[in-house]
């Protein structure tokens, strides 16, 4: 992502943005980086949403390097691909202590949905075995092993927003332990130290 591409999509989406963050652009005090958000949990199909990121969420390196569910002022996410991996152990219980890879996702994760809701939108809402490469995705949207969304999605900040897996209903993992790996690439805002 190139940091005038970053701005104009930020010019683009500013009725989106709070007044201060909105000022703050208009004068150019806005900078972007790099961003890479990862969450990894160990899941169950003991009912139809797997909770990735919601209130309770803590930072915990190795397992997912967010905390909560909000961010804080000037920090938007613009996220420009997603990426979805699987793991699997009879005994290996963290999350943190498995390798993850892209081929054999059980069915009921990749008939699932990955949903990212915010407010009253829905800037994510799509079918995981379109993340999964060579697994019904189209080859021009998968990029090594992360989904390149055509439209940016964006975490805006101060508001709350939860990251789900919709699974189908009635669907099972079978037995072991069962991993998710989501990782969530763009950039994000800040305000500049001179600002």
């Amino acid at each position: 992502m190139k940091l005038t591409a970053i701005i104009q999509f930020l010019t683009f989406v500013t009725a989106l943005l709070p007044l201060g963050t909105q000022d703050e652009l208009a004068k150019g005090n806005i900078s972007a980086q790099d961003a890479a958000v990862y969450i990894r949990k160990q899941v169950t199909a003991g009912g139809n949403t797997i909770k990735l990121i919601d209130g309770k969420t803590e930072e915990v390196v190795g397992l997912t390097n967010i905390a909560g569910n909000k961010l804080d002022d000037y920090r938007n996410l613009i996220i420009e691909s997603i990426s979805f991996k699987y793991a699997t152990d009879a005994t290996v219980t963290d999350a943190a202590a498995v390798s993850y890879i892209t081929s054999d996702v059980p069915l009921a994760l990749r008939n699932a949905e990955l949903v990212l809701i915010q407010g009253n939108r829905t800037p994510i809402n799509i079918p995981i075995m379109s993340l999964i490469s060579g697994k019904n995705s189209s080859p021009s949207s998968v990029d090594g092993d992360r989904f390149k969304l055509m439209v940016w999605a964006l975490i805006r900040e101060g508001q709350k927003f939860d990251l789900n897996i919709e699974l189908p209903e009635g669907a099972a993992l079978g037995t072991g332990n069962h991993f998710v790996e989501v990782g969530l690439f763009g950039a994000q805002t800040a305000l500049k130290a001179s600002a």
